[in-house]
């Protein structure tokens, strides 16, 4: 009998301690976001590309480069003959002092006459670098530039096309 109530003791400290010991635990943790203003742009002053008036050489093809600071030049046969000369320009809206990825055309782009005659436009350059910062109000102007190649006999006429820059945080 002492036996069993040896066995009846230590099986109610047992079970007891089993009673006791925690199944559960909690524990709070905070829960943060950062919101960040949308980033967008719209057209600045000169909003276009634009290369002026050219004279096209006869015997000579060459380029026409408009610099991010509306500076012209040329190499080869064409005679720059005035005309509206301008890079493009663009305003970036985003959070202030916000760093912005700027990807501008990596390959040529094609501007044509109403003739169908071709040009290509290659070598696009911005003054903000690949990634300007917008400054505390959230704002940047941004000018492209870019190369064009004019043939020997380039017909005459008005060419025009599009090209497209992106702007991302």
């Amino acid at each position: 009998m002492l036996k069993e109530v040896i066995i009846l003791v230590a099986v109610l400290l047992v079970t007891s301690a089993v009673g006791v010991a925690q199944v559960s635990a909690s524990l709070t943790a905070n829960s943060t976001a950062t919101i960040v203003t949308g980033i967008s742009c719209t057209h600045g002053t000169n909003s276009d590309l634009a290369f002026g008036t050219i004279i096209s050489s006869v015997t000579n093809s060459g380029t026409v480069v408009v610099e991010p600071g509306s500076n012209r030049s040329s190499t080869g046969g064409p005679v720059l003959s005035g005309g509206t000369v301008s890079a493009a320009q663009f305003v970036i809206n985003g959070q202030g002092n916000s760093v912005v990825t700027i990807t501008l055309p990596s390959a040529s782009v094609t501007i044509r006459s109403a003739a169908s005659d071709a040009m290509t436009v290659d070598e696009f350059v911005s003054d903000g670098g690949d990634n300007p910062t917008l400054n505390a109000s959230g704002n940047k102007v941004v000018s492209v530039g870019a190369k064009l190649h004019v043939g020997a006999s380039q017909k005459s006429g008005s060419y025009t096309g599009t090209f497209s820059v992106t702007f991302a945080y």
